[in-house]
């Protein structure tokens, strides 16, 4: 289980890290998207803030899950990240989730195993 986990937070992390770069950086093509999602990835990039915003924490946390510093708070706050991830694919564009399920679900292992941390938060 301990291979698992370690496989998985650099992996997810290593994903973070590149994605984040990548909106800084552009080394890697963003895939074509349909009219709708185009329509809605414009209207984001249009305020200027939120996809330099969302690189920065992609870059940082994923930094931090590779170097196993505040695991879990670095997964509680790169959750809600995900979770709309998963709802932009899902709900306008299917065809090119594959990344967004991948991640969502390394988060929701790393969350499993680190469960004991959250307990207290639950009190």
């Amino acid at each position: 289980m301990e291979v698992a986990t370690k496989i998985s937070r650099i992996l997810l992390g290593l994903i973070l890290l590149i994605q984040g770069a990548n909106g800084f950086l552009n080394f890697l093509p963003y895939p074509e998207l349909n009219p709708e999602a185009g329509a809605f990835m414009g209207a984001i990039a249009s305020t200027k803030i939120i996809f330099p915003l969302l690189g920065i924490i992609e870059v940082v946390f994923g930094i931090l899950l590779m170097a196993k510093k505040a695991v879990p708070l670095t997964l509680i706050v790169v959750f809600p990240i995900l979770v709309n991830a998963m709802i932009f694919h899902v709900s306008l564009d299917p065809q090119n989730m594959l990344f967004a399920a991948i991640c969502f679900i390394l988060n929701l292992f790393l969350i499993y195993h680190y469960w004991d941390n959250y307990k207290a938060l639950c009190k």
